[in-house]
Protein backbone atom coordinates (compact mmCIF):
# COMPACT_ATOMS: atom_id res chain seq x y z
CA UNK A 1 0.00 0.00 0.00
CA UNK A 2 2.88 2.49 0.50
CA UNK A 3 4.27 1.67 -2.43
CA UNK A 4 1.19 2.23 -4.23
CA UNK A 5 1.59 6.04 -2.58
CA UNK A 6 5.15 6.67 -3.36
CA UNK A 7 4.18 5.97 -6.83
CA UNK A 8 1.24 7.98 -6.62
CA UNK A 9 3.13 11.31 -4.98
CA UNK A 10 5.73 10.11 -7.94
CA UNK A 11 3.34 10.44 -10.45
CA UNK A 12 1.46 13.75 -9.49
CA UNK A 13 5.05 15.30 -9.04
CA UNK A 14 5.58 14.92 -12.50
CA UNK A 15 2.39 15.98 -14.19
CA UNK A 16 0.93 18.26 -12.21
CA UNK A 17 1.49 21.97 -13.22
CA UNK A 18 1.43 23.09 -9.60
CA UNK A 19 4.78 21.35 -8.79
CA UNK A 20 6.16 24.36 -11.52
CA UNK A 21 4.27 26.86 -10.89
CA UNK A 22 2.89 27.34 -7.25
CA UNK A 23 5.27 25.84 -4.35
CA UNK A 24 2.28 26.52 -1.60
CA UNK A 25 0.21 24.45 -3.86
CA UNK A 26 2.80 21.44 -3.98
CA UNK A 27 4.14 21.59 -0.10
CA UNK A 28 0.06 21.74 0.97
CA UNK A 29 -0.35 18.43 -1.38
CA UNK A 30 2.75 16.58 0.12
CA UNK A 31 1.43 17.73 3.69
CA UNK A 32 -1.56 15.91 3.34
CA UNK A 33 0.41 13.36 1.40
CA UNK A 34 2.64 13.08 4.70
CA UNK A 35 -0.21 12.51 7.25
CA UNK A 36 -1.94 9.86 4.83
CA UNK A 37 0.78 8.07 4.65
CA UNK A 38 1.93 7.45 7.78
CA UNK A 39 -1.50 7.53 9.38
CA UNK A 40 -2.11 3.94 7.05
CA UNK A 41 -0.94 1.30 9.40
CA UNK A 42 -2.63 -2.16 7.57
CA UNK A 43 -4.14 -2.54 4.04
CA UNK A 44 -6.76 -0.99 3.12
CA UNK A 45 -9.21 -2.00 0.67
CA UNK A 46 -9.43 -0.63 -2.86
CA UNK A 47 -11.93 1.73 -2.58
CA UNK A 48 -10.94 3.21 0.95
CA UNK A 49 -7.54 3.17 -0.67
CA UNK A 50 -9.19 5.31 -3.22
CA UNK A 51 -10.82 7.82 -0.87
CA UNK A 52 -7.65 8.38 0.72
CA UNK A 53 -5.74 9.20 -2.67
CA UNK A 54 -9.10 11.65 -2.85
CA UNK A 55 -7.85 13.33 0.26
CA UNK A 56 -4.11 14.16 -0.77
CA UNK A 57 -5.35 15.67 -4.47
CA UNK A 58 -7.64 17.62 -2.86
CA UNK A 59 -5.51 20.27 -2.11
CA UNK A 60 -5.04 20.97 -5.11
CA UNK A 61 -8.20 22.27 -5.94
CA UNK A 62 -8.16 21.14 -9.40
CA UNK A 63 -11.37 19.46 -11.05
CA UNK A 64 -9.32 17.85 -13.50
CA UNK A 65 -7.53 15.79 -10.58
CA UNK A 66 -9.80 12.64 -10.57
CA UNK A 67 -9.16 9.98 -8.79
CA UNK A 68 -12.18 7.43 -9.78
CA UNK A 69 -13.03 3.64 -8.74
CA UNK A 70 -13.05 1.17 -11.80
CA UNK A 71 -13.98 -1.81 -10.44
CA UNK A 72 -17.28 -2.88 -9.87
CA UNK A 73 -19.53 -1.41 -6.95
CA UNK A 74 -22.93 -1.76 -5.03
CA UNK A 75 -24.83 1.33 -5.77
CA UNK A 76 -28.20 2.58 -4.82
CA UNK A 77 -31.29 2.70 -7.19
CA UNK A 78 -31.47 5.99 -7.70
CA UNK A 79 -29.45 8.85 -9.29
CA UNK A 80 -29.77 12.70 -8.47
CA UNK A 81 -28.96 16.06 -9.19
CA UNK A 82 -27.13 18.72 -6.37
CA UNK A 83 -29.32 21.64 -6.91
CA UNK A 84 -28.90 24.99 -4.99
CA UNK A 85 -31.76 23.47 -3.22
CA UNK A 86 -29.95 20.31 -2.07
CA UNK A 87 -29.75 16.86 -3.72
CA UNK A 88 -33.20 16.24 -6.19
CA UNK A 89 -33.78 12.42 -7.44
CA UNK A 90 -33.58 12.53 -11.49
CA UNK A 91 -33.83 8.70 -12.15
CA UNK A 92 -35.59 5.69 -9.55
CA UNK A 93 -35.86 2.48 -9.58
CA UNK A 94 -36.98 2.35 -6.20
CA UNK A 95 -40.65 2.16 -5.16
CA UNK A 96 -40.00 4.01 -2.39
CA UNK A 97 -38.26 7.17 -3.78
CA UNK A 98 -40.12 9.09 -6.71
CA UNK A 99 -38.21 11.09 -9.49
CA UNK A 100 -38.06 14.96 -8.11
CA UNK A 101 -38.02 14.04 -4.61
CA UNK A 102 -36.10 15.82 -2.58
CA UNK A 103 -33.28 14.22 -0.05
CA UNK A 104 -33.37 16.02 3.37
CA UNK A 105 -30.90 14.18 5.03
CA UNK A 106 -29.29 10.62 5.11
CA UNK A 107 -28.79 8.65 8.23
CA UNK A 108 -29.99 12.14 10.01
CA UNK A 109 -27.27 13.74 8.55
CA UNK A 110 -28.28 16.63 6.96
CA UNK A 111 -27.73 17.31 3.07
CA UNK A 112 -25.46 20.72 4.38
CA UNK A 113 -23.14 18.60 6.43
CA UNK A 114 -23.18 15.78 3.92
CA UNK A 115 -21.58 18.70 1.41
CA UNK A 116 -19.03 20.00 3.17
CA UNK A 117 -17.74 16.70 4.29
CA UNK A 118 -17.75 16.27 0.69
CA UNK A 119 -15.96 19.05 -0.43
CA UNK A 120 -13.12 17.89 1.96
CA UNK A 121 -11.99 15.17 -0.31
CA UNK A 122 -13.10 16.30 -3.89
CA UNK A 123 -10.67 18.38 -5.86
CA UNK A 124 -12.43 21.64 -7.18
CA UNK A 125 -12.46 25.14 -7.84
CA UNK A 126 -15.71 25.96 -7.09
CA UNK A 127 -18.96 24.25 -5.19
CA UNK A 128 -21.09 23.24 -8.83
CA UNK A 129 -18.05 20.28 -9.18
CA UNK A 130 -18.24 19.14 -5.66
CA UNK A 131 -22.40 18.81 -5.94
CA UNK A 132 -21.70 17.15 -9.26
CA UNK A 133 -19.59 14.68 -7.84
CA UNK A 134 -20.89 13.99 -4.61
CA UNK A 135 -24.15 13.25 -6.33
CA UNK A 136 -22.43 10.53 -7.57
CA UNK A 137 -20.16 9.19 -4.80
CA UNK A 138 -22.89 9.73 -2.50
CA UNK A 139 -24.97 6.35 -4.68
CA UNK A 140 -22.19 4.31 -4.34
CA UNK A 141 -22.18 2.14 -1.21
CA UNK A 142 -18.35 2.51 -0.25
CA UNK A 143 -18.83 6.13 0.06
CA UNK A 144 -22.14 5.84 2.25
CA UNK A 145 -20.09 2.91 4.17
CA UNK A 146 -16.84 5.01 4.73
CA UNK A 147 -19.10 7.36 7.15
CA UNK A 148 -20.08 10.38 4.80
CA UNK A 149 -23.63 9.80 5.99
CA UNK A 150 -23.06 8.84 9.95
CA UNK A 151 -23.79 10.99 12.55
Amino acid sequence: MREDLEEFLHYYQLIHPAYRTDPELAAAFEATYDEIFESIDKPLAKTEFMLELMRIVKPLDDGHALIYYRGEVESLPIRFAWLEEGPVVTISQSDKIERGDQIISINDKDAADILAELHEIISTENIYWVRHRGAGLLTHDYTLRAGFTQQ
